[in-house]
């Protein structure tokens, strides 16, 4: 089941019957463990069908918003962020600092990438254009808070991908509002301009319950003032659902903002993922991120600086010893929030 959230206060509770996203997508057998016959899907990148080029919105923020945030609004936010008690901190690395990248397992069997055409980068430093800030507020009157999201490939070609926790209190708490995604936000820059929610989905068990197993949401954009969709604008990332918890060569993403860190600058973490316990559905990565960086993309592996197919998104961090980042692989319930509507 997914719960649902539009402006004006107006929930939508509905019923989503489980489907494949569409029926050609590739399967694959799921490595976990505990249960290896768990089908896998996957769904690829999309290119942008209407490649821009790199210019800072002359737009002001307030205007570009809807009246919605300031400058100051965005440069005052407040990291939302849940922890974890788990078992050294790890350097991180600014995602235009990315290392090379292994060869993937020969066992897991993907669809081919299909590459942006003239797809732009930024000219100070190589950010990924599909993931980006997001702000929101707890209450329409409460000071602004800062998540991190992603774009993801979805039929409408509006969605981005999020924390379950950055959109809802969970366990029969409230919805938060005013949702504006900021994309390859660096440094103050807004690159390719401000994105304004549509509505939210969630599934209940978060809403309902607050269990982490569900702690995900998608996001619905609004096109922007040029009557362009997000993805035909950036492009979107490809994704995997019922993956396993240990995989190779993931990349982490996000907005890291407490010290020491300030959230200006997007960076990842690179390294193997495991699953956290025999009776936890969390996989992990050592990973120092701190606040700012929940609902930040797990890629399994990158087809361009840009996009790449994630698994995961950053749910909670470690609340003592080596400093960890967790999330529960995608489920059925993703792809119930892409198609519900």
């Amino acid at each position: 089941m997914i719960t649902s959230f539009i402006p004006k206060n107006v929930c939508i509770f509905s019923t989503i019957l489980f489907s494949i996203f569409f029926s050609s997508l590739s399967s694959q057998q799921a490595m976990a463990a505990e249960d290896p016959e768990t089908p896998v899907t996957i769904m690829n990148p999309d290119e942008p069908s209407k490649p821009e080029n790199y210019i800072q919105s002359k737009d002001s923020l307030y205007e570009e918003s809807g009246g919605l945030y300031t400058e100051e609004d965005l440069k005052n936010a407040i990291p939302k962020d849940k922890t974890k008690t788990p078992d050294n901190s790890i350097k991180l690395n600014p995602s235009f600092e990315k290392p090379p990248m292994k060869e993937k397992d020969k066992k897991q069997q993907f669809a081919p990438p299909t590459y942006p055409s003239n797809d732009p980068v930024p000219t100070k430093s190589i950010v990924p254009k599909t993931t980006g800030k997001l702000y929101f507020r707890e209450t329409p009157n409460s000071k602004t808070s800062v998540c991190s999201a992603s774009v993801v490939t979805s039929n409408e070609d509006n969605a981005i991908l999020t924390a379950g926790h950055c959109v809802h209190d969970g366990a029969k708490g409230s919805w938060y509002t005013d949702f504006l995604f900021v994309p390859a936000y660096f440094n103050g820059e807004r690159p390719y301009g401000s994105w304004i929610w549509e509505k939210v989905h969630a599934p209940y068990g978060w809403t309902n319950s607050g269990k982490y197993d569900y702690d995900k949401a998608i996001i619905r954009m609004r096109p922007n003032n040029s009557g362009t969709k997000i993805a035909n604008y950036l492009g979107s990332n490809g994704w995997m659902t019922n993956a396993s918890q240990y995989q190779t060569d993931v990349r982490i993403t996000g907005y890291p903002s407490d010290a020491p860190y300030d959230g200006q600058l997007p960076y990842s973490c690179y390294g193997d993922t495991f699953k956290d316990g025999l009776f936890s559905n969390d996989a992990y990565m050592n990973c120092g991120m701190t606040k700012g960086s929940s609902g930040g993309a797990w890629f399994d592996r990158m087809s361009s600086e840009s996009l790449g197919y994630i698994f995961a998104a950053t749910s909670r961090s470690s609340a003592s010893g080596t400093k960890r980042l967790y999330a529960v692989p995608l489920g059925d319930e993703f792809t119930n929030m892409l198609n519900a509507d």
